[in-house]
C-alpha cells in the first residue's frame, strides 16, 4: 500500500490549541503489493478561534471516500468506512454508524462519509478544560448519495412453521414457499445524520504526555444505530478516552 498527505497548519498548540487552523489532504492507494486495489482520499479541515483568555471555539469538517479499481469489485470490511466512537461521533460505539449487511443488523460500512464536530472549550484551571461539543455524521454505500433523511428499517424474522417432518433428520421444518424468510421492512423515516452532544472534562497528564477525557453524551438522532452488542444505541452514554477528537 502507498499513502501520501499534504498538511498546512498554524495551530498555536499541538495538544490544547485555541487558535489557528489545519488543512489536510491525504490519499491511500491499495493494491501495489496485495490483492485488494482501492483509492481512498480524505479531506479534513480543523480550525480554532479564541474568544477570550479562557474560552475558544473549535471545529472540524471531514470527507472520506474509497473506490475499488483494477479488478477489485468488493471491498473487505476492514477497508470500508465507518463512524462512531470517541474520535468521530462521541456518543456511539466505535464503528457502529454505517450501512448494514442486507437483511441483517451487522454494520458493513460504506464507501463515503461526512463528519462534522464543533466544540466550545473553557479553560478551568491549569491542564483542565471543560468541552461542550456537538458531533454529526453519516456514512453512505455505493449508489447512495448523502441526504438529510433516510429510511428507518427493521429486520423481520419469518413466522414459525406450523408443520414439522418427524421423519427428517433432527425434525426439519417444512418450508412454506410463500414465506419470504428473513427480510427488512421500512417502518418510517429518520435523520440521515447521526448526532451526539454533551460535555467532557479534558485534562492533561504530563507524565504520559496525553490528554485524558471523561465524556458525557446525549444522542438525540440515534434511530437505526446499534451498539457493538446489537442493542439500540442509548439516549445517554458515559465514556472514557485518551487523546482528543480532532
Amino acid at each position: 500500500d502507498w499513502s501520501s498527505d499534504v498538511c498546512s497548519s498554524d495551530l498555536d498548540n499541538p495538544i490544547f490549541p485555541t487558535s489557528g487552523r489545519r488543512i489536510t489532504l491525504a490519499s491511500d492507494l491499495g493494491g501495489l503489493g496485495g490483492n485488494t486495489s482501492y483509492l481512498k482520499p480524505t479531506m479534513e479541515g480543523i480550525w480554532y478561534h479564541r474568544q477570550s483568555a479562557r474560552t475558544s471555539f473549535g471545529g472540524r469538517a471531514q470527507f472520506q471516500y474509497i473506490k475499488p479499481y483494477r479488478g477489485t469489485t468488493a471491498l473487505p470490511v476492514f477497508e470500508r468506512l465507518f463512524l462512531g466512537g470517541e474520535y468521530s461521533i462521541r456518543g456511539y460505539d466505535i464503528r457502529s454508524v454505517g450501512p448494514t449487511v442486507p437483511n441483517s443488523q451487522i454494520v458493513l460500512g460504506g464507501n463515503k462519509s461526512l463528519l462534522f464536530n464543533a466544540e466550545y472549550l473553557i479553560a478551568i484551571g491549569g491542564p483542565v478544560r471543560l468541552v461542550l461539543f456537538y458531533d454529526a455524521g453519516q456514512v453512505r454505500d455505493f449508489g447512495d448519495s448523502f441526504s438529510w433523511k433516510e429510511n428507518l428499517t427493521r429486520v423481520v424474522a419469518p413466522p414459525v412453521p406450523l408443520l414439522i417432518d418427524p421423519f427428517a433428520y433432527q425434525y426439519a421444518t417444512l418450508q412454506d414457499p410463500n414465506n419470504p424468510g428473513v427480510h427488512t421492512e421500512v417502518v418510517g423515516r429518520t435523520s440521515a445524520f447521526k448526532t451526539s452532544t454533551g460535555a467532557e472534562i479534558r485534562f492533561f497528564m504530563p507524565v504520559l504526555n496525553v490528554p485524558f477525557r471523561l465524556i458525557f453524551a446525549s444522542n438525540p438522532q440515534r434511530d437505526g444505530v446499534l451498539t457493538n452488542t446489537l442493542r439500540p444505541a442509548k439516549a445517554f452514554t458515559f465514556k472514557f478516552a485518551v487523546g482528543s477528537t480532532f
